[in-house]
Parts: structure tokens; sequence; C-alpha cells
């Protein structure tokens, strides 16, 4: 939940406060009436853009969303948005000669909200992850090499009835696939998958002439 509440709060609220500071110099600053809306039009406008890949994109996914990718965007769009905020105090110091206490102050204000987005984001948005049961149970049994040398009645009593079977032309020798499971990557908490991709995964074995296990693979699907 927090990590969504975070992410709402960067998409809305943070491009607000920019707003809000450069709205401050409306009256203050010299054709301010005209050139403060102008530059908080641009903010908006760098804001409402991307909002519908932002959070139409998952529809088409077959996965749910790639956030953390998506943070690494709205974040350099944050960096312009200091940039632009930063100018407009610098203009604003340079047509008013105002005191450089408060110049400094709005400067600094606007780096420290960049840059605790930056560190914040970098810890909630962090990419790990994650694994269904089938995908650790397939894993195991690729790295023990457990199925080697087992009949096919052997294999389907572990795995069950193979997803799909095929044999190669020039040998003669048998294949099963089986589903290998899901790997879940991008934002995971403990064992809740927050906003991920999902990696279908794979499981084929290979018999030889005598039909015994002669090979195991697992792969992650194209």
């Amino acid at each position: 939940m927090l990590t969504w509440l975070f992410y709402l709060l960067m998409l809305i609220g943070v491009p607000l406060i920019f707003c809000l500071l450069i709205y401050r110099l409306k009256e203050k600053m010299p054709n301010g009436n005209i050139v403060i809306p102008i530059v908080m039009g641009v903010i908006a406008f760098q804001t409402i853009l991307p909002l519908p890949f932002y959070t139409v994109m998952p529809i088409f996914l077959d996965s749910s969303y790639e956030l953390f990718k998506t943070f690494l965007l709205i974040i350099a769009q944050y960096y312009i948005y200091g940039i632009i905020t930063i100018g407009v105090y610098v203009i604003y110091y340079i047509l008013t000669k105002r005191s450089k206490k408060f110049i400094i102050s709005i400067i600094a204000f606007t780096l420290i909200i960049t840059i605790l987005l930056c560190v914040i984001g970098r810890i909630l948005f962090k990419e790990r992850e994650n694994y269904n049961n089938l995908y650790l149970k397939m894993e195991e049994i690729d790295k023990n090499d457990s199925l080697i040398g087992k009949t096919k009645e052997d294999v389907i009593k572990t795995l069950g009835e193979p997803l799909g079977t095929y044999e190669y032309e020039k040998t003669g020798e048998e294949v099963y696939t089986y589903s290998a499971g899901i790997k879940y990557v991008g934002i995971v908490w403990g064992d809740i998958n927050i906003a991920t991709t999902k990696h279908y995964y794979t499981f084929r074995v290979e018999f030889n002439k005598e039909d015994k296990v002669q090979d195991i693979s697992m792969k992650e699907e194209p």
C-alpha cells in the first residue's frame, strides 16, 4: 500500500509542489502574470502527457506494471521540474534583487525534494525477484539432476502427465515438456508481488533409446 501511495504522490503530488513554488511568484515577479502560468503549463503538460502510458500499459501487458522502470522516467521528469523551478527563482532574484537567503532557501528546498525522491524511490522501487512454488520445485529437480536415469513411468509419477511430447526424427529419442512455473521480476515485498513482470519457464525431460532420462533442462519461454 505504501508503494502505491508513494507512486501516486510522485505522479500527482510532487508536480503540484513545484507548481505551487512557482505560483507564489505570480504577483511578485515582473511580467509574472504571463510568465508563471506558462511555466506551470509546461510542468502540467509534461505531467499529464505520459499519464496514459503509466496507467493504461498494464492492460496490454501479460504482467502487472513494470513500476521500477517507469519510476526512472518519472524521476527524469522531476529533474527537469527542479531545474525549471531553480531557474525561475534565479531569474526572479536577478529581476527583483530579493534577499539571497530567500533564494538560497528555495533552491535548497527544491534540491532536497529531488534528492529525497531519488533516495526513497530507490528503496521502494528496487528490482527484486520472486518465484511461485512450481518454479522452486522444478528448479530443485533441475539442480539435483534427480530424474537422470529414471524411466518414463517414474517421471510421470514425479511430475504428472507432460504438457507436450515430441521425438527427434534422426534418433527417435522422445522429449517431455512441462510447465516450470513463473519468476516474478520487479517490486517484491516478502512474498507479495506488488508490481512485477512475469517470466514463464519450461522444463524439458529428454529420454534415450532405452526410454530412460538422459538430460533435463529448465529454460525461460521465448
